[in-house]
């Protein structure tokens, strides 16, 4: 790449992300959810046999947890495994979040899942 596309391709992408920043101002809102865990193998047979569905991808994910008896401004940010779940015939998806490997948490799950978007 020539250092003129360059130049000109790192403007658009600072001027896009300075717009975007103007556009759309940062929420600081946050809310606290409770999410159901479970041993992994009853989450996963729950998933798996009860949904019906199919891993699609694992990652890792980060999410800020709040240790038992603690209050919320001590949240800290914890990295854990996350698994897609979906089936494709009924439109039915889970995000689970795996902590450890004992430990699965149902962190979202719905209906309507269209792969690539409507």
């Amino acid at each position: 790449m020539n250092r003129g596309l360059f130049i000109v391709f790192t403007f658009i992408l600072f001027a896009t992300s300075a717009y975007a920043q103007n556009v759309m101002p940062r929420s600081t809102s946050q809310h606290t959810i409770m999410v159901p865990c479970d041993t992994s193998q009853y989450v996963k047979d729950l998933v798996e046999r009860e949904f019906k569905e199919k891993l699609l991808f694992d990652a890792e994910g980060l999410v800020f947890a709040i240790p038992p008896g603690s209050k919320i401004e001590e949240a800290s940010p914890v990295k854990a495994d996350v698994s897609l779940y979906v089936n494709m015939q009924s439109g039915r998806w889970s995000l689970v979040l795996k902590p450890n490997d004992d430990l699965w948490c149902l962190l979202i799950n719905g209906a309507e899942f269209v792969a690539g978007g409507n």
